[in-house]
């Protein structure tokens, strides 16, 4: 069996990768393919090729994805970033962060965040007690 994520073989009925730590079961779809073929067949080849030299320097899907979403980081411009997304104490889509130097920015506008800060003005929050 062959790692969606890394493309590693591991072993059969794995759950999760033993090197990149992809769950098994969130692999693509067929429809999922079909999906991105199609887009990727709509845009301009300069977008392409952007894309497609963004899945070269990639060595896995999540890595591609934070090429693509997050960026580089605006203050050292290491690719060693990710989204604050599934982190417990910011738990924010739109808070970018680099492991390289530790800046935290928004992935809206790009703006680098003072320490401590964890919003940006450019996104307008959802109330909840509307």
């Amino acid at each position: 069996m062959q790692c969606w994520n890394c493309l590693t073989e591991i072993p059969d009925g794995t759950r999760v990768c033993q090197y990149c730590e992809a769950k098994m079961e969130e692999a693509p779809t067929e429809e999922d393919k079909e999906f991105v073929q199609a887009f990727l067949e709509s845009i301009n080849e300069e977008t392409h090729a952007a894309l497609m030299e963004a899945a070269r320097e990639s060595s896995t899907a999540e890595e591609f994805v934070n090429r693509v979403m997050v960026g580089s980081c605006p203050s050292c411009d290491s690719a060693d970033v990710d989204s604050c997304e599934n982190d417990p104490e910011i738990d924010n889509l739109m808070v970018g962060r680099c492991y390289e130097c530790g800046q935290l920015w928004c992935l809206e506008c790009e703006r680098p965040f003072d320490k401590g800060e964890m919003s940006c003005p450019c996104v307008i929050e959802d109330d909840d007690d509307d």
